[in-house]
């Protein structure tokens, strides 16, 4: 009987353990193909947050760059050489993972504030053909 009761309690500890650190969970998973951006959710919890990216382009590398800022998502300054860049010398860039090859995956992990962010592919042009989308960070 007392072995019952010790099985018992352990399997409620795991459980419990396993429950709790499922809630702490802020993972993203972002899906980046020709000229879009498909997150998993479109908010997040303030504090630490997981974006697990895949390129699930056969044919073009991509890029994420997180960016806070209070501009709408069409206005980001761009860079003056015509290539329909943001000029990333002129936002906030909370972080960001270049050059991701077709099919493969990264994971950007950064601690965010409440706050509206853009999560932006700034290869190429890109971001010209509306590659990007809102993100939000509730507290």
């Amino acid at each position: 009987m007392k072995t019952n009761k010790f099985l018992v309690t352990v399997v409620v500890l795991v459980l419990a353990a396993l429950s709790l650190s499922a809630c702490g969970s802020n993972a993203i998973d972002l899906i980046l193909t020709n000229h879009k951006v498909t997150p998993s959710a479109a908010s997040a919890k303030a504090g630490d947050i997981t974006f697990n990216i895949k390129n699930g382009s056969t044919d073009l590398i991509h890029e994420i760059v997180l960016i806070k800022s209070d501009l709408a998502i069409d206005k980001l300054p761009l860079r003056a050489d015509g290539s329909g860049r943001v000029d990333e010398t002129k936002v906030d860039i909370k972080g960001a993972k270049e050059d991701i090859p077709p099919g493969k995956s990264e994971t950007l992990t950064v601690n965010l504030a409440a706050g509206r962010y853009y999560l932006v592919c700034n290869v190429d042009d890109h971001y010209a053909k509306k590659m990007y989308i809102e993100f939000t960070v509730t507290p």
